[in-house]
């Protein structure tokens, strides 16, 4: 995958996602008076590259930053860093996206800054690292996409510039 330019918005497919290949979402592009987050999907095309699976979805939140999935699963969830929340997405058959909780599945108290989330290979849990809190939350994801916190680890090393956050 090549690197993005700062402030450059990637997408990919679900596939790519939970091959942990690829999606990173970002804010739209400096200038656009909103700051508003957003996902999309794509899928290979032999004509011309890539096909739009789902086009732009907007999470409504800041600093949409990571996106997490498993395999088989029918939901997918990003890190808002800015507005200390987390969105989920459904993700149908053909990848199509579509924002459930009207873009906050969870919320965090400001200045906890969750920079980046994983989630178990089936499905059923979801991590997050908290930069700001300097702690990892749990959350366990109901049938129906909800996220139902199971606690928090704390004692993260001030300052210490934990990033990145794996699960198995």
């Amino acid at each position: 995958m090549p690197l993005l330019r700062k402030n450059e918005a990637a997408s990919a497919t679900f596939a790519d996602i939970l091959r942990g290949e690829a999606s990173r979402t970002a804010p739209r592009r400096p200038g656009d008076p909103t700051q508003v987050g957003a996902a999309a999907t794509r899928r290979p095309d032999p004509g011309w590259g890539c096909a739009v699976i789902s086009d732009t979805v907007d999470t409504f939140q800041r600093a949409t930053c990571w996106i997490a999935g498993a395999p088989g699963s029918r939901y997918v969830f990003t890190a808002n860093t800015g507005s200390n929340t987390l969105s989920g997405l459904q993700v149908d058959a053909r990848g199509a996206l579509t924002l459930l909780d009207e873009g906050v599945s969870a919320s965090f108290p400001t200045g906890t800054a969750p920079i980046d989330l994983t989630m178990t290979r089936d499905g059923r849990f979801l991590y997050t690292l908290n930069a700001g809190a300097r702690t990892i939350a749990a959350f366990q994801v109901s049938r129906d996409g909800g996220l139902v916190p199971r606690g928090e680890a704390g004692g993260l090393t001030p300052g210490g510039g934990a990033q990145g956050i794996a699960v198995r």
